[in-house]
């Protein structure tokens, strides 16, 4: 059995909540989906820090992979309609493989260094306001 590795442009893992009150989990290039009836308002991580990082990596990915060619197509996209899912997808999946987060060898974000000669720390080490994270 393979197993497909995780993509974060493909798979749908952001949560998000709709105009409607309805949360929904999408793929980033999915966050125009239903923009006309029942667009996504917000992120809906279970995290305030979580949704800041998830703002950063959608403005990240859309800024890195679907970049105004001039001036006048950057005022069109920012005073006319947003991008369709399907333009968005187009963009992101010329850069899928640089974001596979498992697999053979290294993968998206990944360092180099070895870690056998650093102290271990807790995963709450990584997050805001809680113990470890000094």
């Amino acid at each position: 059995m393979t197993i497909m590795p995780f993509n974060l442009v493909t798979e749908r893992y952001l949560p998000v909540l709709r105009a409607s009150g309805t949360k929904d989990r999408i793929a980033p290039w999915e966050i125009t989906t239903d923009y006309a009836d029942n667009p996504v308002v917000a992120l809906d991580a279970p995290r305030s820090d979580f949704n800041g990082v998830l703002a950063q990596f959608l403005i990240g990915l859309q800024q890195t992979t679907f970049a105004p060619k001039d001036r006048r197509e950057w005022e069109d996209r920012l005073f006319g309609q947003p991008p369709t899912p399907e333009e968005l997808k187009a963009a992101f999946v010329q850069f899928e493989y640089a974001f596979n987060l498992d697999g053979d060898g290294p993968r998206f974000m990944q360092d180099f260094d070895p870690l056998a000669a650093q102290k271990p720390l807790p995963i709450t080490a990584l997050l805001i306001d809680t113990a470890g994270s000094e």
